[in-house]
């Protein structure tokens, strides 16, 4: 196994709204998409595409022309790998999934594969995570709700709950 160093060009967000822009769209031509979008080598767009495979975010699709050549395989999006796409912590599950199939594991990447391999298979470590993070947005507790419950906003200085509504409202976004 060939193992990566730095930072990773194809971000997997990225590249599951390439495949939807384009679906269906074969193997080769997601390939090439990947990798003239991201400035990477075929073999890291190959990567990529296993990883979204394997995660099961893309699912084989009919040919577009039914009288086209038969060996090409057609991909798209799958209403899980769409689910995923609109969730907020879409990029926490995607680098999740990278590190589970990848197969240019990094140091962590490897011990979280072997950790998931001892413990019933990457496909079920995935099938965990996924339970956890995707939950409905309705049923996600953040500590903006917290602390409604817990604060009594209108005995705070009104500086607080000014700088209590930009933060609740978006202004201080973290990168």
């Amino acid at each position: 196994m060939a193992e990566t160093f730095g930072p990773q060009k194809v971000r997997l967000e990225q590249a599951l709204e390439l495949i939807g822009d384009h679906e269906p769209v074969s193997y080769g031509e997601i390939v090439e998409l990947i990798a003239t979008a991201s400035a990477c080598k075929k073999r890291a767009a190959k990567d990529n595409l296993r990883i979204l495979r394997e995660a099961r975010l893309l699912e084989s699709a009919p040919a577009p022309d039914p009288n086209g050549d038969k060996r090409l395989r057609y991909y798209r999006v799958s209403d899980r790998g769409r689910q995923v796409l609109a969730h907020p912590y879409a990029p926490n599950l995607l680098r999740r999934a990278r590190q589970l199939f990848t197969s240019c594991p990094s140091g962590r990447a490897k011990v979280v594969q072997r950790l998931a391999d001892r413990e019933g298979g990457r496909a079920g470590a995935w099938r965990q995570l996924e339970k956890r993070w995707l939950v409905p947005l309705e049923e996600v507790v953040t500590w903006a709700t917290i602390l409604d419950e817990v604060v009594d906003w209108n005995s705070l200085p009104s500086i607080l709950g000014g700088l209590w509504a930009a933060a609740r409202y978006g202004a201080f976004k973290h990168s």
